[in-house]
């Protein structure tokens, strides 16, 4: 055992004793004996907390650049994907000219309350619009779009996929 190790021992081992002192050693201390014994208690759990609170705030930095770099992982996928989808949306576009939307039937979404001409809404169920997807981009559009509008002129085949115009 080296004498770092040995004189680190040696102040763990007078830390422990200091803590819990045999009730007769305290008494038989004078005032001034006890006083200095409290302070060196006190500094000992100084020290001691001090190391504590610097351990806590190393594992809440950690804690914290861990979650950055989750985060920022996150948002990196985020982002590749909707890169991948924009370049296969536009893949699609450029090589079929028209997207080649969900077959036999197009989902109906709610567009919101329906109005009246002051803007107040109106009793009654909401506004509905049709919407299909691209199978191939997963490209998404409501009726009225030029793509839906375009779809909805195709024929279908009995097997549910769109025929070439």
């Amino acid at each position: 055992m080296s004498d770092a190790d040995r004189s680190q021992t040696d102040a763990q081992t007078d830390a422990e004793h200091l803590r819990t002192p045999n009730r007769g050693y305290l008494l038989s201390l004078d005032d001034e004996a006890r006083e200095q014994y409290l302070a060196e208690l006190d500094r000992l759990d100084r020290e001691q907390g001090n190391e504590l609170v610097a351990e806590s705030i190393r594992k809440a930095m950690r804690a914290t650049e861990v979650a950055h770099q989750k985060k920022e992982e996150s948002e990196k996928a985020e982002w590749q994907k909707e890169s991948a989808w924009k370049e296969a949306h536009e893949r699609c576009e450029s090589t079929t000219r028209s997207h080649i939307l969900c077959e036999p039937f197009p989902a109906l979404v709610d567009e919101g309350p329906q109005m009246d001409e002051d803007g107040v809404p109106r009793f009654g169920p909401p506004k509905r619009k049709m919407q299909c997807v691209c199978t191939r981009c997963g490209a998404t559009f409501t009726e009225g779009s030029r793509q839906f509008d375009t779809k909805r002129r195709r024929s279908v085949s009995p097997a549910g996929v769109a025929a070439s115009e």
